[in-house]
């Protein structure tokens, strides 16, 4: 159980710095999106439903091989980088030849056409990241992990700003990402100690084909499935309801970025390292799904009650259609949370073609949803997603409850007890704000609703689930002190009551 520990101290550690980066890149987004406006912003999202695939095949997929892989040799650590960071070039070479036959398809007009060849610059600085990253995963450093994406996030948001501030527009969007990039390639590669060199044979390629081929298609189904909305918005209601649907997007990923990915993270590395300890396993996940869900139902809900006043106070009155969008999508975050400490433990085990089976399902889901969603517009859309993650649930449970033994009620069992604290806050909260809207300055009664909420949560979750409130203090306590050792014991207490 000490392995359990150890990486759980590391999660929480993760995400604590996760949560400063969350906080800078809100309020970054929230200037440059003033600056931008949602026409323009749905431009440059539709760069990312491109690029984002094409990084599924340079780095997230072989990051994943390489930390759930039993053993990893140099050799195929030089095979990945240069297949990952080959792959990078050829694909920016060829997007930047054939910008205009897939504006043909997106409708981005000439700024889609001069955004799409410099947004693919930032590929092979995401393949020179690929090793090093999946090394310190291997290695359980997630700490380092969490300090070399908040270092990023602070160069990228200070880069946007400074470019917004200056007038720079859209192109502050575009800086802000290669900035990101660029960042965390050098500290991964400073931080890992790992040094590209070219020694491969053709086996260590082939050794890495077979799982990185089932890798790859899950990942991007995974990514269809993400953009499916995207682009029948842009191709159906055009850029400027692209914009708002892609700013409530972006706020849910900000938010997966600091709950969901670092217990992705640790969840992944931990249940390939005890793949034959199903014990362990099932303390792992027990622990993560408490202290996930502790989190996570009470920020998802809270920013859906005070969507009406946080969207215009923050990305300004111009947004204002996104608010309906962020509201419904906050609730997706939810199940999302406990779905993504799922998918973890089921590729962990070596089950990726399980995974990628889900994923076709949930395509034929979105497509579906989604085409009859449209009908009602952006809202449609949006409930269409939430139904979608809803219908997908059971089936990663299920998988769960087949390979660790976990019964699927004891992986609901932290969320339900969690949702009893954080819906009557949200509720509060929801009706408190309207009301102090009409005798505050915005700031202020949004300042005073996150008091509010907090106590109002702390409450219900004394009252109705006294366990998991006891366990949310001591790790509050313990992160305010810096105190690894309490930690650690909140950790072990986690999985034991679990």
């Amino acid at each position: 159980m000490a392995q359990v520990s150890q990486l759980l101290n590391g999660a929480v550690w993760n995400v604590a710095g996760k949560l400063v980066q969350f906080a800078l890149s809100l309020v970054t987004l929230g200037v440059i999106a003033r600056f931008v406006g949602p026409q323009a912003y749905g431009v440059f999202s539709l760069t990312w439903i491109v690029i984002g695939l094409v990084e599924i095949v340079v780095a997230a997929a072989p990051i994943d091989t390489l930390v759930q892989r039993k053993e990893v040799t140099s050799g195929h650590q030089n095979a990945t980088w240069r297949a990952s960071m080959a792959i990078a070039l050829l694909a920016w070479g060829a997007l930047t030849l054939s910008a205009g036959l897939i504006d043909s398809w997106l409708h981005g007009g000439i700024l889609f056409l001069t955004l799409l060849p410099m947004r693919a610059a930032s590929l092979p600085l995401s393949a020179l990241a690929v090793v090093p990253t999946a090394m310190l995963m291997r290695q359980s450093r997630f700490k380092a992990i969490a300090a070399i994406e908040s270092s990023a996030g602070v160069a990228a948001s200070v880069t946007g700003l400074s470019l917004a501030l200056a007038g720079a527009g859209i192109w502050s969007l575009l800086g802000m990402e290669l900035v990101r990039s660029a960042v965390s390639a050098a500290m991964m590669l400073r931080l890992s100690g790992w040094r590209p060199r070219w020694p491969a044979g053709r086996s260590d390629f082939t050794d890495l084909l077979g799982f990185n081929a089932s890798t790859w298609a899950t990942w991007g189904l995974g990514y269809i499935d993400e953009q499916v909305p995207r682009a029948l918005i842009g191709a159906t209601l055009g850029a400027h309801a692209l914009g708002c649907y892609g700013l409530a997007d972006r706020l849910l990923g900000q938010i997966a970025n600091v709950l969901m990915v670092p217990a992705y993270q640790v969840v992944s590395a931990g249940v390939a390292r005890n793949q034959h300890d199903l014990v362990a396993v099932r303390a792992l996940m027990a622990a993560a799904l408490r202290l996930s869900a502790l989190v996570a139902c009470p920020l998802f809900l809270g920013l859906c009650a005070v969507a009406a006043s946080l969207v215009p106070l923050i990305f300004g009155p111009a947004w204002t259609d996104s608010i309906v969008v962020v509201q419904i999508l906050m609730l997706m975050g939810i199940r999302s949370s406990m779905g993504m400490i799922q998918i973890a433990a089921i590729r962990g085990l070596g089950k990726p073609h399980w995974h990628l089976w889900i994923g076709l399902i949930g395509v034929a889901y979105s497509l579906a949803g989604v085409s009859v969603g449209l009908r009602w517009g952006l809202t449609g859309v949006a409930v269409a997603m939430v139904l979608r993650s809803l219908l997908i649930s059971p089936m990663h449970s299920m998988l769960v409850a087949r390979l660790v033994g976990m019964p699927i009620g004891a992986q609901y069992s932290a969320l339900l007890a969690t949702l009893l604290g954080a819906i009557p806050m949200a509720v509060i909260v929801f009706l408190a704000d309207r009301w102090l809207q009409a005798w505050l300055p915005p700031l202020s009664a949004l300042s005073l609703l996150v008091v509010i909420g907090g106590c109002l949560y702390w409450f219900c979750l004394r009252l109705f689930a006294p366990t998991i409130a006891h366990l949310g203090e001591q790790m509050l306590c313990s992160l305010l002190r810096r105190d690894r050792i309490v930690l650690t014991g909140v950790a072990n207490k986690a999985h034991l009551n679990g």
